[in-house]
């Protein structure tokens, strides 16, 4: 019976323990419709994976997240970057991207990092604190501040933008902000041009200065609309998904401590 195999990714009930549907999913209907939504929800890995490199089939040039699908393309042209496309502009940004996050320029920042996060545990209260809100969510931002060559006094505002720009309130989360995603724009591409004027050690000045293959032949540099999706990609991207790796290795740390290694008290939603 799959009468009541229900998948709704604005259920926020359920969003906060899918996996017993997800098993139900790919056990009983593998391939499953959402009328109301619209979309089809595949979840078994071996299709999942099979979908995901037939871009000419499964394309990602609408964008991969569901309320973005059907927006205006003007309104769609905020949020681009190369998250939304398919090859062969997927792999050239991303091979220019890649350029940029060479080994030697993160080994250099580690111990800014490592300096980083031991000041903000020194801030903690240990008695009591939110993984996230006080330490977690703090780190991501800092780090990517440090690769951009953002001023530090910037990076507040850029991850209040960042976490605005994909946050949905509930009950109306198919609604895309999209000021905070325009605001961010012009914070870098305002960057783009100050890295023009004044090179630095980070990875804008590595793309405003890097050569690429121009249509008719020769090489060209980056228009500042392909440089402000590079840097608010980065940007939003990483601050999300670090906190919520952190998050997630921190609870996962939890439930599977053994009880021996010390007592632990842990408030969980």
């Amino acid at each position: 019976m799959t009468e009541d195999i229900y998948y709704d990714p604005y259920d926020r009930a359920l969003d906060a323990d899918p996996r017993p549907m997800w098993k139900r999913m790919r056990d009983e209907a593998p391939l499953w419709f959402n009328e109301r939504h619209g979309f089809w929800a595949v979840s078994r890995y071996e299709d999942v994976h099979r979908m995901s490199v037939d871009w000419r089939t499964f394309s990602s040039a609408k964008g991969t997240v569901l309320e973005m699908i059907d927006l205006p393309a003007e309104v769609f042209a905020a949020f681009k970057n190369m998250l939304f496309e398919d090859p062969p502009d997927h792999d050239l940004n991303r091979s220019i991207l890649a350029r940029t996050f060479l080994p030697r320029r993160i080994t250099d920042l580690e111990p800014q990092i490592r300096e980083v996060c031991r000041a903000l545990l020194d801030q903690i209260d240990p008695s009591r604190f939110d993984l996230v809100r006080d330490y977690g969510c703090k780190i991501p931002m800092v780090v990517i501040g440090m690769l951009l060559g953002v001023p530090l006094e910037d990076r507040p505002l850029l991850q209040s933008l960042a976490d605005a720009a994909i946050s949905r309130e509930e009950g109306n989360e198919s609604e895309v902000p999209i000021d905070p995603q325009l605001r961010m724009n012009a914070y870098f591409a305002e960057l783009a041009q100050r890295r023009r004027a004044d090179p630095a050690d980070d990875i804008v000045t590595d793309l405003v200065q890097a050569d690429v293959d121009a249509d008719q032949g020769g090489t060209r540099k980056l228009r500042d609309d392909e440089l402000v999706n590079y840097m608010s990609l980065v940007s939003a991207a990483g601050n999300e998904t670090v906190t919520n790796l952190l998050g997630w290795a921190m609870l996962s740390l939890y439930r599977h401590i053994p009880t021996s290694a010390g007592s632990c008290s842990m408030t969980l939603p």
